[in-house]
């Protein structure tokens, strides 16, 4: 990582479909990169991983917000099915 790169990781075992989750994030991922920084995102021993990474504060706030938007529109979703 260069100077003045941010790098966050976002870990969770959601409450319900690992997969789905899974799936939606890793559709996702084109919709959050772009030349500022991305988001990657993968499993591993039944969590969620999200990955941000961005070359400074300012994206790296704007994907986090953007990251956590859609779970908690994804978490939310599944009390209505």
């Amino acid at each position: 990582m260069s100077s003045g790169q941010v790098e966050a990781a976002i870990r969770f075992k959601p409450s319900a479909n690992l997969d789905v989750m899974y799936r939606v994030f890793k559709a996702m991922e084109p919709e959050f990169r772009f030349r500022r920084g991305s988001v990657t995102v993968k499993t591993e021993g039944g969590h969620l991983t999200l990955i941000i990474k961005a070359s400074d504060v300012s994206s790296a706030r704007s994907l986090i917000n953007s990251v956590l938007k859609h779970v908690y529109l994804l978490l939310n979703l599944q009390h209505y099915t």
